[in-house]
């Protein structure tokens, strides 16, 4: 006898609620995104944090995603995946991908097209299982106060460490020693922005909990607020003040959607406002006496004349000649570094050596551009667009209450994020991209909740095998990657202790299939061509140099290695151009112009060498190019006699 309407509504009922009292997927799904992702690292990567993490959240969603879209259906429900966000998302990782079609080298685009999908999956996926899981908030930042804690007491270990017991204000790099304050991250300003994308989330448990995990939540926040100031990123200082500055006015605006009295309305946006003209003045005036203190910080944010501010602004005008040459395809995902050497020498920026070490623009709106062209910008925009929206109408329209007090919070970490993505790369670091991620995929379940219409998805099937394909090369991309810079790091090791051979071994077992330049953007067959040199096998050596030449055409320390080798050889005419083509990209390159100075010297160039010798600014002229210069204008005057005497 068939079952009646009622019964079947009672059964499914009944899987319904058993499902939200064992949210399985969604326990598994935040211990990986907020305990274990961010702590994992592998010490033999040279970048210990980002290929790892890399490998082991493609390794993650290959196993986690099957289960997640094989679950019954009714009563879980996938049409979350119909949003318009996700086509935006897509659309924006075909174009990352096409953009390889126009690189100079594709394969340095690879880190960035398998990145994206992997974070595309994560946001997809996190979107289902919340959408999925009832009162998920509630159960949500009880994660992060664990993970705030075990981040925290990282870092003060190494402040303990590196800062209080250092017995020098610098390092030997001339770097303060703050520097060495990282967290599980590869530098100190990554730390910074993965403890403020930690904030709103301990913020809302402050709202949410009562007792023992309120004072969690309010003891975390002040650590982690405490360590951001310690580690002095401005770009996070700056996010801070403006998601708070938002935050109060949406508040003052809308005091009746959170349930603020007039008279308390009031009160936080006048002491707002009394503190930020207190503190601006504050800053100005105490800055200005000592730029290296807190206040000083601070208000070099603002001035165009300081410090890495001057190299910053550089570094983004030449970027915008950069989209302004490519403004349609741009230059290829990961290949800004590539380019970027061939607008050293233009617009009077007058770069240094010293200032060549940027792999990528430090603002990821420009970075974009100028990567992916017109679209791909437009695209990666109008992701943020469709989540502020979503916020907005969260804020505005949302039943619950609890909802629109998270969509606050969840509003602060967004523009966050915003913000010091014009200031530094959070789009290239795994972390920040998880916790990205994770505001998204909260954004769009909220969001979700709201909807009346929620139009079914039927083939599962035809999304799970592509994606399984897709994380199945992030994967493998991600393992050979950790092979590769463990490979890089065994050759580097070498050549620091003068092992040619050993070193030529390891730089000739460096796999190439996936990667030519290394994580800081040495092409890898350099190593090889230096070991070969130093053993003077100098044909060998030279060809090595050529194919580091082919992937990555602009290395200007490369194309002075190669002239050397040539100068070695005796092609003094293929060593000449090889300085020339360094010097044109770095025309105070001291290297290349003692190099320069040499094959002149060498082919009997004396007037020559001397006007290259001279090229050296005299502050940077040490005694040895002090010497060459008086011999060579000696040289000089006596060979002037000599034509004398001998037309006499």
């Amino acid at each position: 006898m068939a079952k009646t309407a009622h019964q079947i509504s009672k059964r499914e009922k009944k899987k319904i609620q058993q499902r939200k009292n064992k949210p399985v997927l969604f326990l598994i799904l935040n211990s990986f995104i907020i305990l274990i992702l961010p702590v994992f690292y592998l010490s033999n990567a040279l970048d210990y944090a980002m290929m790892p993490r890399l490998f082991l959240l493609g390794l993650f969603l290959l196993l986690f995603v099957p289960g997640v879209l094989s679950q019954k259906s009714p009563p879980y429900d996938y049409s979350i995946l119909r949003d318009k966000f996700f086509w935006v998302y897509l659309g924006y990782f075909i174009i990352t991908a096409v953009s390889l079609v126009f690189a100079v080298n594709y394969k340095e685009g690879f880190p960035d097209v398998f990145k994206t999908f992997a974070v595309l999956t994560l946001t997809a996926t996190i979107a289902i299982v919340f959408s999925n899981t009832e009162d998920f908030d509630s159960v949500l930042p009880k994660f992060v106060v664990v993970a705030a804690f075990i981040s925290f007491a990282v870092g003060m270990a190494q402040y303990i460490d590196k800062v209080i017991m250092a017995t020098s204000p610098l390092l030997p790099d001339g770097r303060e020693v703050i520097y060495e304050v990282k967290g599980m991250m590869a530098h100190k300003n990554q730390y910074a922005i993965s403890l403020m994308l930690m904030l709103p989330f301990l913020g809302y448990g402050i709202y949410r909990y009562k007792k023992g995990w309120k004072w969690a939540c309010i003891t975390a926040f002040i650590l982690l607020t405490g360590m951001i100031l310690l580690l002095q990123t401005r770009s996070v200082w700056l996010g801070l003040i403006i998601s708070t500055v938002v935050t109060v006015f949406l508040i003052a605006r809308y005091p009746k959607k959170f349930s603020v009295t007039t008279k308390t309305r009031n009160f936080i946006a006048g002491t707002t406002v009394i503190v930020l003209i207190t503190g601006l003045i504050v800053i100005n005036e105490m800055g200005k006496k000592n730029p290296y203190s807190f206040t000083g910080r601070l208000r070099s944010i603002a001035s165009p004349h300081s410090g890495n501010n001057v190299f910053r602004l550089k570094i983004w005008h030449f970027t915008t000649m950069m989209i302004a040459d490519h403004p349609l395809t741009g230059v290829g995902a990961g290949n800004w570094k590539l380019h970027s050497a061939e607008y050293y020498n233009k617009y009077n920026l007058t770069f240094e050596k010293n200032q060549l070490n940027w792999l990528r623009p430090h603002n990821d709106y420009l970075w974009v551009f100028a990567e992916k062209g017109i679209i791909g910008i437009l695209l990666y925009l109008a992701m943020f667009g469709f989540l502020l929206v979503y916020v907005f109408k969260i804020l505005l329209s949302h039943q619950k209450k609890a909802h629109r007090i998270f969509g606050l919070f969840l509003l602060s970490g967004l523009i966050c994020y915003l913000t010091v993505s014009f200031f530094t790369f959070p789009l290239e670091r795994i972390n920040q991209q998880a916790y990205l991620a994770l505001i998204s995929g909260i954004i769009l379940s909220l969001n979700h909740a709201g909807r009346e219409t929620k139009k079914p998805v039927k083939n599962r099937k035809g999304i799970l095998y592509p994606t399984m394909i897709m994380l199945a090369m992030v994967t493998i991309y991600g393992y050979s990657m950790v092979a590769f810079e463990s490979q890089v790091r065994k050759t580097r090791n070498a050549m620091g202790s003068q092992r040619w051979n050993l070193m030529l071994k390891y730089a000739k077992a460096i796999p190439t299939t996936f990667r030519t330049l290394d994580s800081e953007a040495v092409p890898v067959k350099s190593y090889e061509a230096q070991a070969y040199s130093k053993l003077k096998r100098l044909e060998k050596s030279r060809d090595a140099y050529l194919e580091a030449l082919k992937a990555h055409p602009t290395k200007i320390n490369v194309m002075n290695n190669l002239g050397k080798v040539y100068y070695e050889i005796g092609n003094y005419k293929a060593a000449e151009q090889m300085f020339l083509k360094a010097l044109e990209i770095l025309p105070d390159y001291n290297e290349s112009l003692i190099n320069l100075s040499t094959t002149y010297y060498k082919t009997g160039k004396y007037w020559k060498t001397l006007k290259t010798l001279e090229r050296i600014p005299p502050e940077k002229r040490d005694k040895t190019v002090k010497n060459n210069i008086r011999a060579i204008k000696k040289l000089i005057r006596k060979k002037k006699q000599e034509q004398k005497q001998a037309a006499n």
